[in-house]
C-alpha cells in the first residue's frame, strides 16, 4: 500500500489511492490503528475485510473529511 511518506496532511484527494489500508488512514487522521479497526468492525467506516486486513475505499475517506471523522 502507498503510504503518505513523511506527510501529515494530504493537499488534495487526488493523492489518495482508490483503496487504502488501516495504517494509511490512521496516519492521515492522526488516530490509532486500533481505533480505525474498531470503526471498521462496527460499520462506522465502510470497509471490506481482505484476509486479516481491512481495505477502505477513497470515497469513505472523502466522507470522513466532509462530515467529520466519524459520522
Amino acid at each position: 500500500m502507498n503510504r503518505p511518506k513523511g506527510k501529515k496532511f494530504i493537499t488534495s484527494m487526488e493523492e489518495v489511492p482508490l483503496m487504502v489500508d488501516v495504517p494509511y488512514v490512521a496516519e492521515l487522521l492522526q488516530l490509532n490503528e486500533r481505533t480505525i479497526r474498531a470503526y471498521c468492525r462496527s460499520g462506522s467506516i465502510k470497509a471490506t475485510k481482505f484476509g486479516k486486513d481491512w481495505r477502505i475505499p477513497k470515497s469513505e475517506i472523502e466522507r470522513m473529511y466532509q462530515g467529520g471523522v466519524i459520522a
